[in-house]
């Protein structure tokens, strides 16, 4: 082989060379670029991701605040109804309370009520009986002691009588016999007390029948 075949051949090596370090350098090259643009990508795909966990942490959150609200206004409607239910039951405690109790006082009315008129005969009886005739009277001083345990009892049983001669006509515990004339008095003044009146605790067990006066025409 000739000297100028040798050079010739070296050239084309070196020739070849180069052409593959070039290639080589290319491909390096774009290597790098495709690597940058996967993590661009990787980068936006990240933040897509986060931005979307926010979104949804946010909405969680005025969801969670609307429940708190409504939970928060259940409780207080609750509170106010406890309350309420409180109040009614301690009100219905009272009245049922006054009711038994007002049952009981107002039980026997109607017998009491019975006894009244033995009560006025005996006092009548008392009233036509003199002063002189009082005394050293067995058969007086019975009915006296008598007519007395009457009073007592009814006391006992919170009934008592009111006084209502000279006080004025009273259509809600007085009952009028009848009217006479008499320019001395106002007109409806009582002048007469036919029968006592009495109450039993604070409700009126009966009227007093009685005679006002009117002014002559």
């Amino acid at each position: 082989m000739t000297e100028e075949k040798k050079d010739n051949l070296n050239e084309a090596q070196e020739l070849d060379n180069n052409v593959d370090k070039t290639d080589e350098s290319n491909l390096d090259e774009n290597n790098i670029n495709d690597a940058d643009v996967e993590d661009t990508e990787n980068d936006d795909s990240e933040n897509h991701i986060k931005d979307e966990i926010i979104k949804a942490l946010e909405k969680q959150n005025v969801t969670l605040k609307e429940r708190n609200e409504k939970v928060e206004k259940d409780v207080k409607e609750i509170k106010e109804r406890y309350i309420r239910t409180l109040a009614d039951i301690e009100n219905l405690r009272k009245r049922t309370k006054k009711e038994v109790e007002d049952m009981k006082k107002y039980a026997i009315t109607s017998i009491l009520k019975d006894f009244l008129p033995v009560v006025d005969n005996l006092k009548r009886a008392i009233d036509h009986v003199s002063e002189e005739d009082k005394k050293d009277n067995p058969l007086v001083e019975g009915v006296i002691l008598v007519y007395k345990q009457f009073q007592d009892a009814l006391e006992k049983n919170s009934v008592k009588s009111f006084d209502s001669l000279n006080e004025i006509f009273d259509p809600t515990r007085h009952e009028a016999l009848q009217m006479v004339e008499n320019d001395e008095l106002p007109n409806n003044t009582v002048v007469t007390e036919y029968e006592k009146g009495y109450f039993i605790g604070d409700r009126l067990l009966r009227p007093a029948k009685v005679i006002v006066s009117k002014k002559t025409k």
